[in-house]
């Protein structure tokens, strides 16, 4: 199984990746950081998964070299699953990204990180 960890600039990608890997990417607050995607394989419950860290897609508009790179992944569909990371406090912009992957026909998981900078700020979300 072959999992596309996508989303925006600076949502968490690549600390979701080096969870789920074990791995220690480099990460950071500022554009640029991930220019290429990493890909690496685990064995969970017995099964072989490759998660594949791309880099931040604002849209599939594409602007930047970087974007246009994980587009064209995407493209590809050489994968079985999206996990589309979007921030709690950008969520709008998270899900207008989500409903333009949904294009791709591949089952998709949102992980929506950052939600204790949203309750800080006063916000909540209702999962439901």
């Amino acid at each position: 199984m072959r999992v596309a960890i996508c989303g925006g600039s600076n949502t968490g990608k690549t600390t979701l990746f080096n969870l789920l890997t074990n791995s220690q990417q480099k990460t950071g607050n500022w554009h640029g950081v991930t220019t290429e995607s990493f890909a690496k394989k685990v064995k969970i419950l017995n099964k072989e998964i490759e998660f594949v860290d791309l880099a931040g897609l604002e849209s599939i508009k594409t602007y930047s070299i970087e974007e246009n790179n994980t587009l064209n992944f995407l493209k590809t569909k050489q994968y079985d699953l999206i996990i589309n990371v979007i921030e709690a406090t950008n969520f709008i912009n998270g899900f207008n990204l989500l409903k333009e992957l949904s294009l791709f026909n591949k089952p998709i998981i949102v992980f929506i990180n950052f939600a204790y900078e949203l309750k800080k700020n006063g916000g909540f979300l209702h999962v439901e």
